[in-house]
């Protein structure tokens, strides 16, 4: 069956991904999950799997745009999702602004409340990031916004390594080290944080939802590359251990007295 997927899946047939799952939610996670195995093109690498079953090969990355396709609702639904664009013209009459999509160049009306004014008129032909209902075409492309929730700033200031806990332990940063995000080469539409030493590769579709992410991967590399031994992990991972204890240091929690 994940033969099956696979192969369906990257011809774009959305007949025969459904026919093998019917549920439309569990076929959206296996789409996605799919989808997430391609490595970015920025990385200038690409993925093969070979089914041990048949030794029939699958070219993931020449198939990026078909699972694309598949994951795009019909151009006539609006779904939730954030769009970044240049700011390019306010109507303060009618509290309309339009956006100029990045990369496609194709630009985009949306409307805003008063509240946003003041950080509209400081972001001229800036970036900023607009959040609502969204409709977009088969390629996954914005189209039109339909409902505006939010306008934000398109924020790529630094990240600081900040102190956090792992069991009994407090690992604190040994000096300052910033790490600045970007937007992906690919779209201009996600956040990106990577620092490949310290083994941060982290992609969002909002500053905040990267910041969380930040947050939540450094103790999960901690507890199993830094705490690991150095016989269970391979060579590139104990450099990674090396890394994080070079640039973070343990230090006890106190006792709280009753």
């Amino acid at each position: 069956q994940f033969d099956c997927v696979l192969e369906a899946a990257l011809e774009g047939n959305e007949a025969a991904v459904t026919d093998i799952i019917p549920d439309q939610w569990y076929r959206r996670a296996v789409i996605e999950g799919i989808a997430k195995m391609a490595p970015r093109p920025s990385f200038g690498l690409s993925l093969r799997l070979t089914s041990a079953e048949n030794t029939r090969s699958y070219d993931l990355t020449s198939g990026r745009q078909k699972l694309r396709a598949l994951l795009a609702p019909p151009a006539s639904e609006a779904i939730d999702r954030a769009v970044i664009g240049v700011l390019d013209g306010i109507d303060f009459g009618e509290r309309k602004l339009r956006l100029v999509l990045p990369v496609s160049r194709r630009g985009i009306e949306c409307f805003y409340v008063e509240e946003a004014e003041p950080m509209l008129l400081a972001n001229p032909r800036e970036f900023i990031q607009v959040v609502g209902q969204v409709q977009v075409d088969a390629e996954g492309e914005p189209v039109k916004v339909v409902e505006t929730k939010a306008i934000r700033e398109v924020d790529l200031d630094p990240l600081p390594l900040a102190p956090f806990v792992v069991d009994d332990k407090r690992i604190e940063p040994r000096q300052q080290r910033l790490i600045t995000p970007m937007l992906d080469d690919e779209t201009k539409q996600l956040f990106v944080l990577i620092d490949d030493a310290l083994g941060v590769d982290l992609v969002a579709e909002t500053r905040m939802e990267l910041e969380e992410a930040f947050l939540a991967l450094l103790p999960h590399l901690w507890r199993n590359y830094a705490m690991a031994e150095d016989r269970e992990l391979a060579a590139d991972a104990q450099r990674l251990k090396q890394e994080l204890r070079s640039v973070f240091k343990e230090v006890e929690l106190a006792t709280q007295e009753p």
